[in-house]
């Protein structure tokens, strides 16, 4: 996707909040956008571009907080600790899901089309995904959700869906085994619905479904 079309899509998702949305909005308050990178890099160039461009759209004023360390912790803590009033948002780039899905295609980048890894390295990668990925916790994730993933502890996890598709998210609050507590509860939640355990013949991508339907 082209930068200019990027700009474009940010400020037509802006310009379509519904309107009780930024009603709830207290206009003379400026909203906080923490990024959780050092100031003059490359994420807080972008962050600085975009939000000038959302709040030219919106009508409201943004203020780029830059909170680095930790991989992210200390940024996201500061988010999941502000008031839930829509004041304060937390950017995170599109690096999780983005891997997700290149793991889960082959090793080819989603977007650029590109090789990142041989399909051998995937193999591998995945393998040991599944089943040391998620720490202590490996186990039980193997059982609950049944598909390779990598959890971290500033909060991300992804989830490859081999072949299908990948699945990238970012929570803060840890559980005991380190791994993000919303970020677990929504694969679960996701495999539960679409059958996406590796061992669940409802699997969308099954040859068993294909055969039956």
């Amino acid at each position: 996707m082209r930068r200019r079309d990027f700009f474009r899509l940010v400020g037509a998702a802006a310009m379509t909040l519904p309107t009780a949305a930024r009603a709830q909005f207290n206009t003379s308050k400026p909203i906080t956008m923490i990024v959780p990178f050092p100031a003059g890099g490359g994420a807080d160039i972008l962050v600085r571009l975009l939000t000038k461009y959302m709040a030219e759209n919106l009508g409201h004023a943004f203020i780029v907080q830059n909170q680095p360390g930790a991989g992210g912790g200390l940024a996201f803590g500061q988010v999941a600790r502000a008031a839930p009033d829509g004041q304060t948002l937390g950017w995170i780039s599109t690096g999780f899901p983005v891997m997700a899905a290149t793991l889960s295609n082959m090793g080819r980048h989603p977007m650029t089309g590109r090789s990142a890894y041989s399909a051998i390295h995937v193999k591998d990668m995945l393998s040991i995904m599944f089943t040391c990925g998620m720490y202590d916790y490996s186990g039980q994730w193997a059982y609950r959700v049944g598909v390779p993933a990598k959890s971290g502890v500033s909060g991300g996890v992804i989830t490859v869906v081999n072949r299908q598709l990948g699945i990238g998210t970012y929570s803060p609050r840890l559980d005991p085994y380190g791994n993000s507590c919303r970020g677990t509860e929504v694969c679960v939640e996701l495999a539960s619905r679409l059958g996406l355990h590796v061992f669940d013949c409802l699997n969308v991508g099954s040859s068993f479904l294909d055969a039956i339907l």
